[in-house]
């Protein structure tokens, strides 16, 4: 899912959750340059607790793969200060196709065949693939029909990985 909010994460600490507070506030992660400066910025917000454990209670505006209450991954600030297209086309292959952080955030866009600014079916995505590649002979007549629907489901769906996400459909190559 595509989110549309700021990144953010709402710091406390495990010493004042264990007493039975949730004192702790919202941070915009895009305010920080890197890890380092958001958790001096919530080492500074928690003063009162003399050897801060942060819990991170909730978060929103990025894929759920970044994020557990003990931590954050050490890529979500590389993610968050890439190119909003970018951080978008990612988003969707973590949550589509992986389910978990890449290794190389350029492997996303690398995979990426195609996206529609709207819903499109896989056999959408097979008649207009096999026209970019020259499947289909200029010459072929009128009367010869191709299933497009049974050459999505019975052959490319296993090449590429079909994604819908806030309006979009992304299409990714599988290898």
């Amino acid at each position: 899912m595509i989110m549309e909010n700021k990144p953010r994460l709402w710091v406390s600490t495990w010493g004042k959750y264990n007493a039975g507070s949730l004192d702790g506030d919202w941070f915009d992660l895009e305010d920080y340059a890197d890890a380092e400066e958001f958790l001096e910025a919530a080492r500074k917000r928690h003063k009162d607790d003399p050897d801060p454990e942060f819990l991170f209670n909730d978060f929103e505006g990025f894929p759920k793969a970044f994020y557990w209450e003990s931590g954050v991954h050490d890529k979500l600030f590389e993610f968050i200060h890439l190119d909003p297209d970018d951080r978008e086309v990612v988003e969707a292959y973590i949550d589509g196709v992986l389910g978990d952080v890449p290794d190389d955030f350029e492997n996303a866009r690398e995979k990426l065949m195609r996206v529609y600014d709207e819903h499109k079916t896989g056999a959408d995505f097979a008649e207009e693939f096999a026209e970019e590649i020259g499947a289909i002979p200029e010459d072929m007549p009128t009367w010869i029909s191709v299933d497009w629907e049974h050459t999505w489901k019975g052959n490319l769906r296993f090449d590429f990985d079909r994604v819908e996400s806030e309006g979009k459909t992304y299409f990714f190559n599988a290898y």
